[in-house]
């Protein structure tokens, strides 16, 4: 199990500076979307993205962060305990 565990921080801590990392970029396109643009190596002089499409990557971005950031910090187990029912007997005078 304890490598279960590693792989989810591992996962979730990617996820986060992954996140991070892109957010800082949708938020530097926001503030400078013809310099975003410019430094598109594809098509430099081409139309910058638009406000929407900038908000969305930030908010994708952000949420991808925060999913990172709850398998870095949820607790890890073998989830027997969310999962398991109590154990009610039903007698014979509750069943009439």
């Amino acid at each position: 199990m304890k490598s279960m565990a590693a792989i989810t921080r591992t996962i979730g801590g990617s996820a986060v500076l992954g996140g991070l990392v892109f957010a800082v970029f949708a938020l530097w396109a926001l503030f400078d979307p013809a310099g975003a643009q410019m430094s598109n190596d594809a098509d430099p002089f081409a139309a910058p993205p638009s406000t929407l499409r900038i908000c969305l990557e930030l908010a994708i971005s952000l949420a991808v962060a925060v999913g990172g950031i709850w398998l870095l910090l949820r607790p890890l187990g073998d989830g027997r305990e969310r999962r398991s029912l109590p154990n009610k007997r039903v007698t014979s005078k509750e069943s009439q």
